[in-house]
């Protein structure tokens, strides 16, 4: 709802910028909706950061417990136990609760394969399931699951290491990108406050309304522009 309605304001705001009117907000709400959608998927990847955090946190337990002696299926459980005291009893993770669903699944006799593999088709990123393949075969093999988790989580900090220096890089490219949308944005309000006669043409007329609907038409592809970058590179 709050998002909803800042997009709205934008929409009014640009309204009156390149139209000088309230009304032109109504011809920006698909833009709206577009920016809203956005926004909606950069939460979607903050849970998704969120969630793998705390996957690999659990499975570093996971493999404490391993290698202190303890079966897969008591493993599991003193993992969520640990996790559990860290975090404390009121707080609610999704990763973690469907960690102890999987030790529930266990405790109810289901194989240690059959519960993992569950738990993790149902997360929100597509890694845990590929470990939960090569468990399955090691399961199969005989071999020894200790070393397929140290080599996943070693694999998985350098890979959270890169993503965390691509993720920086591309913040300050970003700050840049909205420093240069904004500049236009002030300099035209500027002018309008200070000199507003030189800019009336703009606002009057078939011509400045055009032209003003092409000036809203480049912002508005360089905008498009820079978002299809972004979301290819991240």
């Amino acid at each position: 709802m709050g998002k909803g309605l800042l997009c709205l304001i934008g929409a009014a705001f640009l309204s009156r910028t390149f139209y000088a009117s309230w009304w032109g907000m109504f011809l920006f709400v698909p833009a709206a909706f577009l920016v809203w959608k956005r926004w909606e998927k950069g939460g979607q990847d903050s849970r998704v950061r969120s969630d793998r955090e705390e996957f690999h946190e659990l499975l570093e337990g996971f493999l404490t417990a391993l290698e202190a002696g303890l079966g897969p299926e008591n493993a599991l459980s003193q993992a969520a136990a640990s996790r559990r005291r860290l975090i404390g009893t009121e707080a609610s993770g999704t990763v973690l609760a469907l960690w102890e669903e999987a030790c529930r699944r266990c405790g109810q006799g289901r194989p240690f394969a059959e519960a993992f593999t569950d738990l993790t088709r149902r997360l929100s990123f597509p890694e845990g399931a590929r470990l939960a393949q090569a468990l399955a075969i090691i399961e199969e093999q005989g071999g020894r699951r200790r070393e397929i988790l140290r080599d996943y989580l070693r694999e998985e900090k350098e890979a959270e290491r890169l993503r965390q220096q691509q993720r920086a890089m591309l913040s300050g490219k970003r700050m840049e990108a909205m420093i240069m949308k904004a500049v236009p944005i002030v300099l035209l309000w500027f002018l309008r406050l200070g000199a507003g006669d030189f800019l009336a043409p703009l606002y009057e007329g078939v011509a400045g309304r055009l032209f003003m609907t092409g000036c809203l038409a480049l912002f508005g592809g360089g905008i498009l522009w820079e978002n299809s970058v972004f979301s290819a590179l991240c």
